[in-house]
């Protein structure tokens, strides 16, 4: 959290807080682990996130970011034809979906 002012920002701190360090976090980390209530924990915030229409994309932290991530609508077959590089029929809601992108 220290890393960055939009970490501070997004869980809640100000510039006169302070902040748990590393192995602070990583006890805490550890006991929520031991309990065995370290999944059930992520997997309630990844539905929150979901709640709000986010999803959280990890890797690198460089690229971790929360963006909204659209409804989906086509059906199986539709994103079959869609993968295999088949235009959606004329008329359809994913053909007209796809003119709207354009």
């Amino acid at each position: 959290m220290n890393d960055r002012r939009s970490f501070e920002e997004f869980v809640g701190l100000g510039v006169m807080n302070s902040t748990p360090d590393a192995t602070t976090v990583a006890f805490l980390r550890e006991r929520l682990r031991k309990a065995g209530v370290i999944e059930e924990l992520f997997e309630m915030f990844d539905a929150y996130l979901r709640s709000q229409g986010l999803q959280a994309r990890g890797g690198r932290i460089i690229d971790a970011t929360l963006v909204p991530f659209p409804k989906q609508r086509n059906t199986r077959e539709e994103n079959k034809e869609i993968k295999a590089g088949r235009p959606p029929e004329a008329g359809t809601k994913t053909q007209m979906a796809c003119s709207k992108m354009i």
